[in-house]
């Protein structure tokens, strides 16, 4: 049944001067304005950049306006800045080429890329007829070298990115108030001249369709005489659900009416989206037309298509139930809705399963079942019908919803009685606006399907990132017979049974099922108050799901670099026998404590083989700590104090050191205020025990064969520590650093004084 929801009775004269000076109602606005945020390079996508916008209804363009700049124009080098916009959620995205997993479905709303550089030029990104609501941005640099580079080496190049949003938002938009028309003759018009005219009107819920009916009426010319419609109906018509039609845009319905040849009605019909505004434009491009605008609804509310007959002035036959009692006397009975049999629903009236939420707590996860029965159990199964689609439909909330993984799955009863015909189900998952079944595939959305005939009994579909709003899920299934003769190897045929027994689930939780396979992990973060999951994969794997193996490293590969980080530790092995030979007992526990913490701390470190002793940061803090504090008590033991004065640097270097490393313990301070302290040490104690001896301090040997290279392995090392890692040699530059430090304390550490009672057989000492 068809129910009148508006009608526009207005008389309205619209002339060319007054569009001309009212700019047709636009006017241009500042929505937001977002200061400095600092980008990052992308790796995965934990280290995008969130930025959140919001446009209001009746926009028919928004402006995005960006600019990147970095926090040293003249000593940082122009960054490539990448920014994606979509509506609705954030956007999901490969930059890195990566392929997702094969039952992800990604394409919802289009999305905009804007590419340049941090000069601090302004990038515009223009969008017609945008969707009001929530707009996200995500930000990030590409990857442009793969260097390592050490933290105080080089110019902080932080880059900062700047948005602002404008819109022009149109006031000149009529509202259709819903109503029940009169059966009275519309006699008033609408008229346009060279111009167009937007309406707007609101669909509840339950409306399976919606028309719109325009009637053309004899024109007037500015001259005032009359002028004769001879074409029918010279209207061009766009239609759209949530934003104003844009004959760019898929969603936007078009009719040019002047195709209809002299017929005077114009009709569009279409599946609105429930619970939102729809909009409409009229223009007349060439002519001075006046019409009338008809808007029907097609309701599938339970109180259709029946009416409520409480009170009936006049008797109708068809709403009196006429029955005799024992004494043969007539009684008239006014039935109630409520008694009366009900009708079949019209076609585009699915029967409906309503669900229900399930909340556990955690950042979007939740799940959607049917509703339980009386006792508090919940059906395990739902019954699809087989002559015309059945409906689900569920709505993901704003900004809490959206940053995790959609998840649908769907099958077929395994007890199903298969013996004589074969059922295949099809389900359409889809945002806003339900899908038409075929028996093949959906019209629009993500489609499943499960056969009986075939070993696949489950079909899933996962969206990463859903839209907010209303989802739905339709399903329907056909009866078919096989048939190897015909090419598509099946006849349908109809089903015995109007309905057939299915399992789903519907439910959304973090990353890819929660989990990232084998080699990854799921975590949640945090950019701008907008939480998120992501994968991080690792040995080389990629993919939103760490699915794509192309890149990915062999195990003989991984297997190497975590020997070679673990195992070029046992260069600290001479330099543990020479310190204890040497007496130098702190020393070697030192060196021993470097050995054992790099070693263990690679280990937990590494991708693929590796294994943790203590949580990672603990280990990478005692590495840090006992390497600087190691380099520490080599220079005072260079510097030959004595007891008293080396056992009190010892202890403020151990104090100074760790204070350090907790601060910032991959900073180049943290390596370089030790470095320059010893050496000044060592150089005022040298020239004062030069000046005690009135001679060369320590002997020349030490000074032309131990200290050069002592000190050419450790200007090697550094160097390549400093200035060579890179992503791909890091297992070999960093296995060298290894070798070549431990190797330099063995020429480095001094003599023992002759007078303490060691000095090794055959070796000139170095202090007199």
């Amino acid at each position: 049944m068809w129910l009148f929801s508006g009608t526009v009775l207005l008389w309205l004269n619209l002339g060319l001067s007054s569009v001309s000076a009212d700019l047709n109602g636009e006017k241009n606005v500042q929505l937001s304005h977002l200061m400095n945020r600092q980008v990052f390079e992308y790796r995965a996508y934990k280290d995008v950049q969130i930025f959140h916008y919001n446009i209001p209804e009746q926009v028919s363009k928004a402006t995005w306006n960006f600019s990147a700049v970095p926090t040293s124009p003249h000593a940082c080098d122009v960054r490539n800045v990448s920014v994606y916009l979509k509506y609705g959620s954030y956007p999901v995205i490969n930059p890195d080429g990566s392929e997702f997993p094969s039952h992800f479905r990604i394409h919802q709303s289009p999305i905009y890329e804007s590419h340049f550089v941090s000069d601090g030029s302004r990038h515009l990104v223009n969008v017609t007829s945008p969707t009001p609501g929530d707009w996200y941005a995500v930000a990030f640099l590409p990857i442009s070298r793969a260097r390592i580079t050490q933290k105080g080496l080089f110019p902080n190049c932080t880059i900062w990115l700047e948005s602002s949003l404008s819109a022009t938002v149109i006031s000149d938009v009529i509202v259709v108030f819903p109503e029940v028309q009169s059966h009275q003759e519309v006699q008033l018009y609408q008229e346009i001249e060279n111009t167009s005219q937007t309406y707007k009107w609101a669909v509840q819920v339950n409306v399976s369709r919606c028309s719109v009916h325009e009637f053309s009426k004899d024109g007037k010319s500015g001259s005032g005489q009359d002028t004769a419609t001879t074409s029918g109906c010279p209207l061009l018509v766009m239609s759209s659900g949530r934003s104003l039609p844009n004959p760019d845009h898929p969603g936007t319905a078009t009719t040019n009416c002047s195709n209809n040849g002299p017929v005077s009605q114009c009709q569009q019909e279409w599946v609105p989206w429930e619970e939102q505004w729809h909009y409409l434009t009229i223009s007349a491009p060439r002519h001075h037309v006046g019409f009338a605008l008809k808007v029907l609804f097609q309701s599938c509310a339970p109180e259709y298509p029946l009416p409520r007959y409480l009170l009936v002035n006049d008797l109708d036959a068809k709403h009196i139930c006429l029955s005799l009692n024992r004494t043969s006397k007539l009684r008239v009975i006014f039935r109630n809705t409520n008694d009366q049999p009900r009708i079949p629903p019209p076609p585009n009236c699915y029967a409906r399963i309503p669900l229900t939420r399930k909340t556990y707590g955690g950042n979007f996860l939740f799940e959607f079942d049917q509703l339980p029965f009386e006792n508090g159990s919940t059906p395990l199964k739902a019954y699809v019908g087989t002559m015309s689609p059945t409906l689900m439909s569920f709505e993901i909330r704003p900004s809490q919803d959206i940053g995790g993984t959609l998840n649908f799955e769907i099958g077929l009863d395994p007890f199903l009685n298969t013996s004589f015909y074969n059922v295949s189900l099809i389900a359409c998952l889809t945002h806003g606006v339900r899908s038409e079944v075929l028996p093949d595939r959906c019209t629009t959305g993500a489609s499943l399907r499960v056969n009986s005939s075939s070993s696949l009994t489950v079909s899933r579909v996962s969206i990463p990132y859903p839209e907010p709003g209303l989802w739905y899920i339709t399903m329907q299934t056909y009866c078919y017979l096989r048939d190897d003769r015909l090419n598509k190897g099946q006849v349908y045929i109809d089903c015995p049974s109007n309905k057939t027994a299915v399992y789903f689930g519907l439910a959304s939780g973090s990353c890819v099922f929660g989990s990232c396979g084998r080699y990854g992990r799921c975590h949640q973060y945090i950019s701008s108050g907008f939480i998120f999951s992501t994968c991080v994969c690792s040995v080389g794997y990629r993919g939103w799901g760490c699915t794509d193996g192309k890149k990915a490293l062999a195990s003989s590969e991984l297997l190497l670099g975590t020997l070679l980080l673990t195992l070029s530790n046992i260069f600290f092995i001479p330099a543990i026998i020479v310190a204890l030979r040497r007496k130098f007992y702190t020393e070697a526990l030192l060196y021993f404590s470097t050995m054992f913490f790099s070693t263990f701390y690679h280990a937990c470190d590494e991708e693929g083989y590796s294994f943790c002793l203590m949580r990672l940061s603990v280990m990478q803090f005692c590495d840090f700590y006992s390497a600087i504090l190691s380099f520490w008590v080599t220079l005072i033991s260079m510097a030959d104090l004595g007891h008293t004065m080396t056992s009190l640097l010892h202890m403020g270097g151990a104090i100074g050191v760790a204070l350090g490393v907790e601060y910032d313990q991959t900073g180049l301070w943290v390596f370089l205020i030790p470095a320059l302290v010893g050496i000044f040490i060592i150089m005022v104690s040298w020239a004062s025990h030069m000046h005690r001896k009135k001679g060369c301090y320590p002997k020349k040997t030490y000074w032309f064969l131990c200290l050069p290279f002592g000190l050419a392995l450790a200007a090697g090392g550094l160097l390549g520590y400093a200035f060579l890692e890179t992503d791909h040699n890091y297992k070999f530059v960093h296995s060298a650093w290894h070798g070549m430090m431990a190797l330099a304390i063995v020429f480095l550490l001094p003599l023992r004084h002759e007078a303490e009672g060691y000095l090794p057989p055959g070796i000139i000492p170095a202090h007199s």
